[in-house]
């Protein structure tokens, strides 16, 4: 993945020197961006605020990806709390479990 986005912004710097404009080359290559991230580029382009429009792509897809971490970590929270406590569970029965036989061997007698 890293060496197709690599590649096609190659192929946009090769593009933008001969002539094209970079909404277009990323257009070539759209399997590997976002529709929203190429008509962002385009409206930047039209309006001559193409730096602008980069920082809020830029600022954009920070809050998205801080939204998927903070999803992402408040679902791991319970997973952890059931694994930690079976594991916390298992630990207390292989040592309670001995304790227990050694019990009932004395108090047979």
């Amino acid at each position: 993945m890293r060496k197709d986005i690599a590649q096609s912004i190659a192929y946009a710097q090769e593009s933008v020197l001969a002539g094209r404009r970079l909404s277009d080359a990323f257009k070539d290559k759209k399997h590997l961006y976002s529709g929203i991230m190429i008509k962002i580029i385009e409206a930047g382009e039209k309006t001559g605020t193409l730096d602008k429009s980069m920082q809020d792509m830029s600022d954009y897809m920070d809050y998205q990806v801080s939204g998927m971490l903070k999803t992402l970590t408040s679902l791991l929270e319970p997973i952890m709390l059931v694994l930690m406590a079976t594991l916390v569970g298992g630990m207390m029965m292989s040592i309670i479990s001995p304790i227990y036989g050694m019990i009932s061997n004395v108090g047979g007698r």
